[in-house]
């Protein structure tokens, strides 16, 4: 199955509607939906499974593990698509430590 198909069973699924009814949508905005989801993939709950294993494995063990390595079905776009977001939030994490610590609140 292509992508593309993919994307309309997920989209059907997501908006709970019919396939008809995703056909009928326009171009473009199918595009938009396929941006959107490589963005914030609709299939949440591998991811929310993937990053309560991750933290797990984390608090137990002394080799951390990204959520990445938990996460099995997601094509690799996807997959980058996560791993930017968890970068992002670790750089946001660090930017809010330096502050912190600019300020003299060393927390």
């Amino acid at each position: 199955m292509k992508e593309a198909e993919k994307l309309r069973f997920r989209l059907a699924k997501h908006l709970g509607k019919s396939l008809t009814e995703i056909d009928s949508m326009p171009y473009r905005e199918f595009l938009e939906w396929a941006e959107y989801e490589k963005q914030d993939p609709f299939n949440n709950t591998e991811i929310m499974l993937a990053q309560l294993t991750a933290l797990m494995y984390n608090v137990n063990s002394k080799k951390t593990k990204s959520v990445i390595d938990f996460i099995v079905s997601f094509d690799e776009d996807t997959k980058k698509s996560i791993k930017m977001q968890e970068m992002q939030k670790t750089l946001f994490a660090d930017i809010d430590k330096l502050k912190r610590n600019s300020n003299g609140n060393n927390n």
